[in-house]
């Protein structure tokens, strides 16, 4: 961790990756990957009640560890849309 000018910057080792999930309504995966664009067409074209999940993974050489466990940011993908047409 270091500061400058009074903010706090994290440098973590590895480089760090968004992986964006669609859950269906039982909550099992049925789409997963690290493009969010490609995330919001799957949410267009999901079931109702299916949500877009975002958590962040440190990417390792080897493995990947979870940084942030999911976040469900549907209802804010959804107003994004809605205000954009």
């Amino acid at each position: 961790m270091t500061t400058e000018d009074n903010v706090v910057a994290f440098h973590p080792k590895n480089k760090l990756v968004n992986f964006y999930e669609i859950a269906g309504e039982d909550g099992n995966a049925v789409w997963g990957g690290e493009d969010p664009h490609s995330a919001v067409e799957w949410l267009k074209r999901s079931p109702l009640n299916s949500r877009l999940l975002v958590s962040c993974w440190e990417a390792g050489e080897e493995d990947a560890r979870l940084i942030i466990e999911p976040i469900d940011i549907t209802k804010i993908v959804f107003a994004v849309m809605a205000g954009t047409q």
